[in-house]
């Protein structure tokens, strides 16, 4: 079982800013893709969830085709992304912003409710679960962003920068809860992320773009040993991260 996405191109008139990216994701797997600003991670990531249509290609979960399905119709077949901001309901508490990604999926109240009480106590949140979501610590956001998405019950899941501005502890709490969601519920996990060292310590296998192409996909310290990895990227980045 896994998400595909075959020779994905993808063009702005000359721009190219994606050339035939191919790429897949098993269940329960934690996979990182990086690569400089303007590589077209995020692009990818707008393609596979319906976001963005490719110029040429083809994207399969469980071997059955997704282009021309809506985002929507996407994360009703198990393909589910969170954005670069976290998208908090302040006015609500923290298990009615839980329940929000169950009943999206056409979840009873009571089904939402207990998929959003499961979620919480599994990412260590179940204790603020009456709390205001305004209330939240920046990290404690980005987490309850994991749980709703959660939530929707993922098959695979597509994460763009989770931390991005997080402080050292936060950023350890998001590990944890990101190795939760793969070992406790078997779910594809793709990450997107800027921290090399949150990705070469928490990903199975490693996918590097470089201006809109694959520069190498491997283990990380495969990736971390690629001389080409080390020219282009991770060597400009201020070295590498075990």
């Amino acid at each position: 079982m896994s998400l595909n996405a075959d020779n994905i191109t993808m063009a702005f008139g000359a721009l190219v800013a994606l050339r035939d990216i191919t790429l897949n994701l098993d269940q329960g797997e934690i996979l990182g893709l990086i690569g400089p600003n303007g590589a077209g991670k995020t692009t990818v990531v707008n393609i596979i969830s319906g976001f963005q249509r490719m110029s040429s290609g083809a994207v399969s979960v469980d071997g059955r085709p997704l282009d021309g399905l809506s985002p929507q119709a996407r994360s009703r077949n198990g393909v589910v992304r969170t954005f670069q901001g976290a998208r908090i309901f302040s006015s609500m508490t923290v298990l009615e912003n839980a329940k929000v990604g169950a009943l999206a999926q056409g979840a009873s109240d009571r089904e939402a409710e207990d998929r959003a009480h499961a979620a919480l106590s599994r990412l260590g949140l179940r204790d603020l679960a009456g709390l205001p979501a305004s209330r939240l610590t920046y990290g404690q956001e980005r987490e309850l962003d994991l749980v709703r998405a959660l939530c929707t019950g993922p098959r695979y899941l597509l994460l763009d920068e989770p931390a991005a501005g997080m402080n050292e502890s936060e950023t350890a709490s998001l590990k944890k809860a990101v190795r939760a969601i793969r070992d406790d519920f078997g779910i594809g996990v793709m990450l997107i992320e800027h921290d090399m060292s949150l990705v070469m310590s928490l990903c199975d296998r490693v996918q590097v773009l470089v201006k809109g192409e694959t520069l190498t996909v491997g283990r990380p310290a495969e990736v971390q040993r690629n001389k080409d990895v080390l020219a282009s990227y991770l060597g400009s980045a201020g070295g590498v991260v075990a």
